[in-house]
């Protein structure tokens, strides 16, 4: 599956949901494939400022790492709703440090199911992957 086709499952899977200010760019820069990166500050729980940049133009990281790697795949799947959401990971999850990673970690659960979300942040601020622990 291309990443035009991962765009456009995930831009299906949205449908017409009312989103926040914040889901709607995290919206924009997950349906684009070039562009800048987008910037994002956020608040965590211990009140410090989380800034971090989201790629959509590379492989490795941002964007098009996770709609390839994680997202509706057998490893790390996330959905649509939590990448939309991924920002709330960093305001209510727990902070790490793992190698060259901050990795802020949020548990949940639905339906009787504990999810573990993980987001890794480089240490030069950039969004590196975003992923669950269920299969």
């Amino acid at each position: 599956m291309s990443i035009e086709d991962k765009i456009e499952t995930f831009v299906k899977e949205v449908g017409c949901r009312a989103l926040n200010d914040e889901q709607k760019r995290v919206y924009k820069i997950f349906t684009k494939t070039k562009g800048k990166p987008m910037r994002f500050s956020i608040i965590d729980q211990a009140g410090n400022t989380v800034s971090f940049n989201i790629y959509c133009d590379k492989k490795d990281c941002g964007t098009q790492h996770i709609l390839m790697k994680h997202y509706k795949s057998a490893m790390g799947r996330v959905t649509a709703m939590e990448i939309l959401n991924l920002c709330d990971i960093i305001r209510n999850g727990k902070r790490y440090k793992s190698n060259a990673y901050t990795v802020y970690k949020y548990k949940y659960i639905k339906r009787k199911v504990t999810y573990k979300v993980a987001l890794r942040l480089t240490a030069k601020g950039l969004l590196k992957s975003f992923y669950s622990d269920r299969t």
